[in-house]
């Protein structure tokens, strides 16, 4: 396989051969605008730069553990390290898709919506991975914060689209999770129901002797 390139459906061995080990100690997110983050292109350098950063990392560590038992240390390597840069490049994957769609769609209102659902995913993403960013220095503590704020901003920008998008996207009501949001519609009914069918609605609370200590001695 030297020398040529390796086939995948989501083109994973394609996407590695471009990473650059030499790159690493002086790779920094290229904007310190948080507005820049809404830009595909600088998504996409955001999540290769992050990939780039957390495989190096993980090889580095696999090396260290493989002085003993090579399952061994795989396992000891795939908490922290390998699970990391699986959960990033599919999350990767999909900010890939979101914009294949985006491109795709015809419908100016849906292209916007989906937008700043794409959005709003990606910094997401960038919250989960905060850790890594403030390690790496990739982030500054100020470009951290600001992700925070515009997650908020995009949040209150898109609860106008929520019912649509549920609508659209149909998930199942056990996957929605939602008493209010299930799809027979009998608002009323499914919250009384979800209501008695809590857990332990109709027993007292452990701390009920607590709260009727002091009364029975009151005054009043």
């Amino acid at each position: 396989m030297s020398g040529k390139e390796v086939q995948s459906p989501l083109g994973t061995g394609s996407f590695l051969s471009r990473f650059d080990a030499e790159k690493i100690s002086t790779l920094k997110v290229r904007t310190e605008n948080p507005e820049d983050l809404l830009d595909d292109k600088v998504q996409f350098e955001v999540f290769e730069d992050l990939l780039n950063l957390t495989a190096h990392t993980s090889f580095l560590q696999l090396q260290n553990n493989l002085t003993g038992e090579p399952l061994k240390a795989w396992n000891e390597t795939q908490v922290f390290f390998l699970q990391n840069v699986a959960h990033l490049y599919s999350q990767y994957i999909v900010i890939q898709r979101f914009h294949q769609g985006i491109v795709e769609c015809e419908d100016l209102a849906c292209k916007e919506a989906l937008i700043r659902l794409k959005n709003l995913y990606f910094l997401d993403c960038l919250q989960q991975s905060q850790a890594v960013l403030l390690e790496s220095k990739y982030f500054t503590p100020e470009l951290t914060k600001a992700v925070k704020t515009m997650l908020l901003g995009l949040l209150r920008e898109i609860k106008n689209d929520v019912a649509t998008l549920v609508d659209a996207i149909a998930p199942p009501d056990a996957v929605l999770g939602s008493a209010l949001g299930l799809s027979n519609g009998r608002l009323y009914e499914n919250y009384y129901s979800a209501v008695l069918t809590g857990p332990n609605v109709f027993s007292r609370a452990d701390y009920w002797k607590e709260i009727r200590a002091p009364l029975k001695t009151s005054k009043l």
